[in-house]
């Protein structure tokens, strides 16, 4: 049988805290103090128990304003105008947002901005294309101008015109909101790419087409040859990776996660694409030593393949290619059709479309080379008569 210790009387009908019961226990501190040692004092259970209690309440108490600290920003963050709110708060000036988005010299952004007040105060509103249209086809830089004028409007306490702009902003958002959101997550990564405002905004709707549109890798590869050549075709790519790495580690990110890590996965393995572009000039260094009239380089017949095993290879899209880079003599398309063959199946499985349009395109070339094959020979039988050999 266990015997526990008997707990010390305590006289009073109130529970003394522990300092009190420290100071019932530690006695008389003048006398100890005279003494050369001084024994260590030793707690009683009952003040134990009033300690832990007073620290047990303090942790709790703590542990549970932080979580509903948390529980609030979560709720906060989750809402969809919460959401994007807290993505535009962080950027401290909507001036410097806007540069980071555009960069447009003083002149055309006031334009910009005489284009977006004059929707707003139009009677009967806008559409949201509209404002679009007036900040020169970007979302994300309508919603900035827009909110630049909310503010303007706010300080002076126009009560009209702040219900329009804030309607106006609305619409935007119902209709452009996963542009919006991701041109202001993805505005520091395109700033660091380049500062001219074309660039900026032809790499911000290669992001809104080919990104928020979900498209696959092989078409985001032909979409950044077509804009930013076979030179810039890399720095370009490696920006598309910051921006999208940006906009899935966003508060308010422009689409799920998990769909924006699709993306990007496609698009960090860039050995495919690399891999491709040699290829191709491989190729066409060859056709070239044998036929110097052949002029398409390599961005061109990169882009040119690309679009087939995204889209689908037809008959004539192979016989008119052939004539596009070797040229109208059957001979000179027969021997770059056979040096296609072998670079379409070296092809990495991320850059077509499924299996199926692979196949069917691979038996579609053989096919095309077999015909010229019988053409060839065909035309050798007929030489071969009219000399009498």
């Amino acid at each position: 049988m266990r015997i526990h210790p008997p707990l010390p009387k305590v006289h009073h009908q109130i529970q003394p805290t522990a300092d009190e019961l420290n100071d019932i226990d530690g006695g008389d501190s003048d006398d100890s103090s005279k003494s050369v040692t001084t024994p260590r004092k030793v707690k009683s259970p009952a003040v134990e128990f009033a300690e832990a209690m007073e620290k047990g309440g303090t942790q709790l108490a703590e542990s549970i304003e932080s979580r509903s600290k948390i529980d609030e920003q979560r709720a906060a963050n989750n809402r969809p105008a919460g959401r994007l709110r807290v993505a535009i708060d962080k950027i401290e000036r909507l001036t410097e947002l806007y540069q980071l988005l555009d960069n447009q010299p003083s002149a055309t952004q006031s334009k910009q901005q005489g284009a977006i007040d004059a929707l707003t105060s139009r009677s009967g509103g806008a559409t949201p294309e509209e404002y679009v249209s007036a900040a020169d086809g970007d979302p994300a830089v309508a919603d900035t101008l827009l909110r630049m004028s909310l503010e303007k409007a706010q300080k002076s306490q126009d009560s009209a015109a702040i219900e329009s702009i804030q309607q106006a902003l609305a619409s935007l958002g119902s209709k452009f909101g996963e542009q919006i959101a991701a041109g202001v997550n993805t505005a520091a990564a395109i700033s660091l790419f380049t500062t001219q405002p074309e660039q900026k905004q032809a790499m911000r709707q290669i992001y809104y087409n080919s990104v928020i549109g979900q498209q696959s890798s092989g078409s985001i590869f032909d979409a950044l040859l077509d804009k930013f050549g076979k030179e810039g075709f890399m720095p370009a790519l490696r920006t598309l990776q910051r921006a999208l790495a940006d906009d899935i580690a966003a508060l308010a990110p422009s689409m799920t996660p998990v769909a924006l890590r699709k993306v990007l996965s496609g698009l960090n393995d860039t050995r495919s694409i690399t891999h491709t572009m040699s290829a191709v000039d491989t190729l066409l260094q060859r056709m070239n030593s044998k036929y110097p009239h052949i002029s398409l380089d390599g961005s061109q017949l990169t882009r040119r393949l690309l679009n087939l095993t995204q889209n689908g290879f037809y008959a004539r899209d192979l016989t008119n290619l052939g004539q596009e880079v070797a040229g109208p003599q059957p001979q000179h398309q027969s021997v770059f059709f056979n040096q296609l063959l072998p670079l379409l199946q070296q092809l990495p499985a991320t850059l077509w479309r499924d299996d199926k349009n692979r196949g069917s395109a691979l038996t579609m070339l053989r096919s095309l080379i077999g015909e010229y094959v019988t053409w060839e020979q065909k035309m050798a039988r007929q030489t071969k008569t009219s000399t009498g050999g």
